[in-house]
This record gives structure tokens, sequence and C-alpha cells, in this order.
């Protein structure tokens, strides 16, 4: 996990900068094994992220949903999260939380993010790809699952805005043949373009509030944005981006030593352990990762590079009662 900041290529040289910032904080806060198990404590987190941004803080974690193990943290490091951007270590992290944990805190978030999208939304906005902002599917997941106060005259009144902007921007369409000819060498056309973005949006809050059992929603209303679309954007399958936290089979190891916590765990010297951590050399660009919260946490193995490359597998990890070990395998993969 934590090895993807390293393969990230090519980069600008902001994120040159800041990938610098990360090495050095890696360097500084990460504990070795003798077996190279690079250990990081949930509790150098929230420093990280006050100091230098919530951003470099997710990347030391490794990606891990830290609500599961560490409750307080996850919350601490919630409040740095002020903007939602799609496909960011920011928005994966609150996702993660929203879809499979519920809080009051959490909801509050939930409904201050979605504010700040739907603004964007209202102002007109455009985002990287120069395409009008359209809510991301995620977002409606963690909107569904918080339920916010308020959540639903936030969305009608976003709902409103996109639908009179849709409305305007039908009546100042390029002819058919002009749009056609055009395709050819541009694409589709701009006015079209944002015309669509606006039905998905009016789409989308209209399927939203069904699901939150809104006497707003109108089954006519959303066939019509349906209609509006491509072909192969109609009916969208919003909640296939679920993100669902999953736990397969576990075992529990009798360890040979007592401890007091998973971070001094002389993974060496327990010849159980010793044989799953062999699996993964170094010599094959290998990488262990153990993020840890007291007698919880995360075991990350994987490999880069052949003849092990695409083999992994992660693993929740708890100390029971000093010398016992329960591992929990929570993903695997293999090429």
């Amino acid at each position: 996990m934590l090895l993807l900041v390293f393969r990230q290529t090519p980069v600008s040289h902001k994120h040159m900068k800041t990938l610098h910032l990360i090495i050095i904080l890696y360097l500084f806060i990460v504990k070795v094994s003798a077996q190279d198990i690079k250990i990081v404590s949930t509790r150098d987190l929230v420093p990280i992220a006050k100091t230098y941004g919530i951003d470099s803080a997710l990347i030391v974690s490794g990606g891990f949903p830290i609500y599961i193990v560490d409750t307080l943290t996850a919350i601490n490091l919630l409040e740095y999260v002020d903007n939602y951007e799609r496909y960011s270590q920011t928005e994966n992290f609150f996702n993660k939380m929203a879809h499979n944990w519920k809080t009051q805190f959490l909801s509050q978030k939930t409904f201050e993010l979605t504010r700040r999208v739907t603004e964007k939304i209202k102002k007109g906005s455009i985002d990287k790809y120069g395409n009008l902002f359209v809510l991301d599917d995620k977002l409606i997941i963690s909107i569904i699952k918080q339920k916010p106060d308020s959540i639903e005259s936030l969305l009608i009144d976003c709902y409103w805005n996109c639908s009179k902007i849709a409305d305007s921007l039908k009546s100042i369409f390029p002819s058919g043949l002009y749009r056609f000819f055009y395709s050819f060498k541009n694409g589709t056309h701009p006015t079209v373009r944002a015309y669509e973005s606006c039905n998905m949006n009016c789409y989308k809050i209209m399927w939203t509030l069904r699901q939150l059992n809104s006497k707003y929603y109108d089954l006519n209303k959303l066939e019509n944005h349906n209609s509006q679309l491509r072909l192969w954007q109609q009916n969208p399958d919003i909640l296939r981006f679920e993100d669902s936290n999953h736990e397969y089979d576990y075992k529990v190891l009798t360890l040979l030593n007592q401890y007091d916590s998973l971070s001094v765990i002389d993974f060496e010297n327990e010849p159980e352990l010793k044989k799953i951590l062999s699996e993964y050399s170094t010599n094959d660009r290998c990488w262990k990762f153990l993020l840890t919260n007291k007698n919880q946490g995360f075991l990350d193995l994987g490999c880069q590079f052949a003849p092990l490359s695409g083999h992994g597998v992660i693993l929740k990890l708890e100390l029971i009662e000093k010398n016992k070990l329960k591992m929990t395998m929570t993903e695997a993969w293999i090429s």
C-alpha cells in the first residue's frame, strides 16, 4: 500500500516537493523491525496532519480504514477534511468511513462536504477536465448512509438550480447539423456537455431523494432527466461504488513470547509469523507494512515486481492475551 507513494509518474514540481516531504516524514516516524517490517503508529498521524496536511498523514498511514482500529484518531483526522475531491486521499478516507460507520460528527461532515460540492455545481464551476461538476456517486452513497439533517432541502435547492440551467442551455442548442460536423474535429459540443451534466445532476439528486424517502421525489422527473442522457449514461448504477469493508477467514496464532502491543512483536523469532513474512522477500521488491494502535492494526504484505508481482495480502491483526494473535483476512490478490 505505502509503496504506491513511490510509483506515481510523471509528477509535477509541486507534487515532487510533496513526495520529498512524505519521504522525509516516512523516514522520520517509521520504525523498522528486524524483519524489515515498516511500522507506523496511528498516534503519529494527527500531528502530521496538523503540521503538514491531511494528505500527508493519509499517505503515511497506508490508506487503511483507520476508524476500525482507532476511532478517536479517525475522528480527529476527519476534522482536517475540508473539501471533497474525487480520487483523492481524503475522498477515499472519508467515504470508507461514511459508507461503513455512522456517527453524528461523520453525518455533519457529510452535510458540510455536500454543501460545498452543491455550491460548486450551482455556480457552474468547471472541473479539471473542463466539464461542469457532477455529484459524485460515492458521495451520494455517503449521503444515503449518513442521512444528515437538512440534507433534503440542500439537494432540492441544487436540483432546481440545475434544472433551470438545463432549460436555458436547451434553448441555445446549436443545430443538429452543426453539432454533427463539430463533433468530428472537437468532440461533443460544450453546450451539449453542459446540458448532459445538468441532467445527470438532476437525475442523481432525484434518485437520492428516492433513497431518502423524500416526499419531493418524482418518478416522472427522474425518467425525464434520464431520457436526456446518452444511452451509455442512462440508469447509472450508483450503488456499485459502495466501499464496504470485508473480512474473510481468520486464525489465531499462539506466540512463543508475550507482548504488550503489536509494535513490539518479534516477528523474526516467532516461527509462524516468520514463515508468513518469508514469502515476501525484499529481493523481489516486496513490502511489509504495519499500521498499529496498541493491540490492533493492519499488516500489508505484497510485491511490486517479478517473480511475485501482483501477489499480496492485507490482514487485520489483534493481539489477545499478550501471546495470541488473531489474523483476519481483509484483502488478497495474486496474478
